[in-house]
């Protein structure tokens, strides 16, 4: 199956070659990585043109925030599967892609999840998707009305036949929770798999598209919790999350 990597970049010099560089020495090969330069003003977009190959596009545009980037590397992907990124992010290991690949084609399953690890200034743990013990495999899509579910896309890989535009919200605080949970409503089950997958680095990057936080902004973000709620199945999940 072919994985498709959507990554919005905003201001990512130091950090987006090395989430490159985690792509690129991905034992699984079928994959393409589609960039959003969202309006950057450091080097990112010399350094994105630089580390070019033939299985990247970029894509350059104003700045309008991360919501609107991924429905934009959404809009102009290929492959059978969806695997955000962020920019000042990488990936686990060499198998990830492989392992993600493995896990769709073996199984009858909707939506992937899984868990990162989480560095910061203090410490680097282990994030779980979800609030308590899930065991590793399939289940029902209900059951996640019963834990509170990390909303980052990071931790998740969609079908492409399951998604759509409308799963994106072009705001800048808790939109990627809004895609969950509209995508959540195209499933009937999750597969969770209790391995790391994915390296968050809340060190990295201040003025990546995902950690840029201002209150105004988050004050907007109490619209987008009442849309999350009234168009999502999961209401009870809803609650908790939010």
């Amino acid at each position: 199956m072919k994985i498709s990597i959507v990554i919005p970049v905003y201001n990512a010099e130091k950090t987006i070659k090395r989430l490159l560089d985690s792509i690129e020495m991905q034992t699984y090969k079928n994959y393409e990585i589609i960039l959003i330069n969202d309006g950057s003003t450091d080097n990112s977009e010399k350094i994105l043109l630089e580390n070019k190959t033939d299985k990247m596009q970029i894509i350059s545009k104003k700045n309008e925030g991360v919501g609107k980037a991924r429905k934009i590397g959404y809009e102009n992907i290929t492959g059978d599967l969806i695997f955000f990124c962020d920019s000042d992010d990488y990936l686990y290991n060499s198998l990830v892609l492989e392992k993600i690949n493995n896990k769709f084609k073996n199984n009858e399953i909707d939506i992937l999840m899984f868990d990162v690890l989480d560095i910061n200034k203090k410490s680097r743990e282990v994030v779980k998707c979800f609030s308590n013990k899930v065991e590793p495999g399939i289940h029902s899509v209900y059951e996640i009305n019963n834990y509170f579910l990390f909303g980052p896309l990071f931790l998740k890989v969609f079908r492409k036949e399951k998604f759509s535009k409308d799963c994106f919200a072009e705001f800048n605080n808790f939109e990627d929770t809004y895609t969950t949970y509209k995508y959540l409503n195209n499933c009937s089950n999750f597969y969770y798999e209790n391995d790391i997958y994915y390296i968050f680095d809340e060190t990295a990057n201040s003025q990546s598209l995902t950690k840029i936080k201002y209150v105004d902004k988050f004050i907007k973000t109490v619209d987008l919790i009442k849309m999350i709620y009234k168009e999502s199945k999961l209401k009870e999940s809803c609650c908790i999350s939010t």
